[in-house]
């Protein structure tokens, strides 16, 4: 991997803003590489409350023997976020998609690998909050080179993570997972 052209990458730089009512690019972009996707995608993020077309996508991705794995924190910084967080990770299971615990900390990594080929680093958590509400900035690298790095380091972070399963939760767990969805565009 010896790159003797210092490090040039065709580079994809975006930003998203909350100006544009009922818009996101950011949400454009991930979801278009998510559809790109022939192979596999590894997506790490500390926050999961997926948007409709975001949840089609990884959904349609799984579908189609895509190779679709999600590691969100074993270890939550908001414990009312989280709930929202374990829920979607777990209704993800129901539809083929392999979701993970980080187990050593909180994961606040925004990092989605497609392919092998195209790295996407950004401000971005996999929320309503990050897609429709806040300013953020991402960039998607275009490397198989700066992939194999990237999923070497990734591939690390799932040595340490365990994989999310379903369980049934008591009526007042259930209950606060379905508020904690009701309230996500809040958090």
């Amino acid at each position: 991997m010896d790159n003797t052209d210092g490090f040039l990458y065709p580079l994809q730089i975006y930003t998203s803003s909350p100006s544009l009512k009922n818009y996101s690019s950011a949400e454009q972009v991930i979801v278009s590489l998510i559809y790109s996707a022939k192979k596999s995608i590894y997506i790490i993020t500390p926050y999961l409350s997926l948007t409709e077309s975001v949840e089609n996508a990884l959904c349609f991705a799984s579908k189609s023997n895509i190779d679709v794995k999600i590691i969100i924190p074993g270890v939550p910084d908001k414990k009312f976020v989280y709930r929202a967080t374990l829920f979607t990770g777990e209704n993800l299971l129901k539809k083929g998609i392999k979701v993970y615990t980080y187990k050593s900390g909180f994961a606040h990594a925004k990092m989605i690998i497609i392919d092998d080929a195209c790295v996407n680093i950004s401000s971005i958590n996999f929320d309503y909050r990050s897609f429709y509400f806040s300013f953020e900035i991402g960039v998607n690298v275009y490397s198989s080179d700066f992939a194999k790095i990237a999923k070497d380091n990734l591939d690390k972070v799932f040595a340490e993570s365990t994989p999310v399963v379903n369980k049934n939760h008591k009526f007042s767990q259930r209950v606060l997972d379905y508020l904690s969805m009701v309230f996500r565009t809040y958090f």
